[in-house]
């Protein structure tokens, strides 16, 4: 029985069948290309998409790569190894490969959608609605997915009233999308409508209590607004540390290398904010003050900027680690 791609995905994951079961479904003939034989492409497909389901992107990357030997021009090929790519955390291959499968395809919505989803990702809020303005009809239709990230990238170019109406629509399409109410408190405290904001905040948090970004949010607004007083500030910080500052107690407490006074000090920096943000402001004159004779320095940045600032702060280090799509464990 065929089913149709904007319905519900049959596993029961709650999931549409197109971002599921669904995901990148393509027919494709046996065909040799550059001395590769790919005999039974449906099925190595298959296998692939096994793999990218079950979040084994490095297994799902090399069937990928394989098969893109054989169709390198294949559209479905190209966007999925895009959407892989950006999983493992490398944004401008992903950038690239979905640009490639738009070019292949550029009548599907659903690449323009991807493509415009990693642009947000990395701040490219400007280029991130160039590619909405090709998938008008998914946005029109209230998409909830394509909705809230269209809205967090008229956020990032100062389109609040716009973003406030996206959000909206993403909500009554979808009203416990979690990640579209965090989006929806952030412009709201960008509105400086900051009651409302607290109670989005606290809706998308009774959804789901353990998600840090939200609660991250909520205390960047509480400083923000008057009303909390100082007990309810150290409180409402106090909680967070309760349910998010677990996984710190599961790491070693000491280090086994010896102590060797004459190399340099390994320090280390992890941050979002490597660019034009006040965090980034603040760090960047501590990290210009250090000694580099006396101190080695590596910056983990959990999430990809590309402007001159994050340029300046590359070439305050000895090393930059991108750790945008890692898990904790990693």
């Amino acid at each position: 029985m065929k089913v149709e791609r904007n319905a519900l995905c049959t596993c029961g994951s709650g999931k549409k069948y197109k971002k599921c079961h669904g995901l990148g479904t393509v027919s494709l003939p046996a065909e040799t290309v550059a001395a590769v034989t790919i005999a039974n492409p449906d099925q190595l497909f298959g296998a692939a998409l096994s793999h990218h389901r079950a979040g084994e992107f490095e297994q799902a990357k090399r069937i990928y790569l394989r098969m893109l030997q054989a169709y390198p021009s294949n559209a479905d090929l190209l966007h999925n190894l895009g959407l892989v790519q950006f999983q493992l955390g490398d944004a401008q291959t992903a950038i690239g490969l979905l640009q490639k499968a738009i070019q292949a395809a550029p009548a599907s919505a659903e690449f323009h959608s991807s493509l415009a989803a990693v642009l947000v990702a990395v701040g490219e809020h400007a280029q991130a609605l160039e590619a909405f303005r090709q998938v008008g009809d998914m946005v029109a239709t209230g998409d909830a997915q394509v909705l809230g990230n269209y809205a967090i990238a008229l956020q990032g170019v100062g389109r609040i009233t716009e973003g406030l109406a996206a959000c909206d629509a993403a909500l009554r399409s979808n009203p416990s999308q979690v990640e579209v109410l965090n989006t929806l408190g952030n412009l709201l405290t960008d509105a400086r409508r900051y009651e409302e904001a607290d109670q989005t905040y606290r809706r998308a948090l009774q959804l789901r209590a353990d998600s840090p970004n939200v609660r991250s949010n909520r205390l960047m607004l509480l400083n923000y607004w008057a009303r909390p007083t100082h007990e309810e500030l150290l409180a409402a910080h106090r909680e967070y540390d309760a349910v998010h500052a677990r996984i710190w107690q599961t790491l070693p407490p000491r280090f086994t290398n010896a102590p060797d006074k004459t190399r340099r000090l390994k320090l280390a920096y992890l941050s979002p904010d490597f660019t034009q943000h006040p965090v980034g402001n603040f760090i960047g004159g501590v990290l210009g003050h250090h000694d580099r004779s006396a101190f080695e320095l590596t910056l983990y940045a959990t999430r990809t900027h590309h402007d001159a600032v994050a340029q300046a702060f590359r070439g305050q280090a000895d090393r930059w680690r991108d750790c945008h799509g890692l898990s904790d464990a990693a």
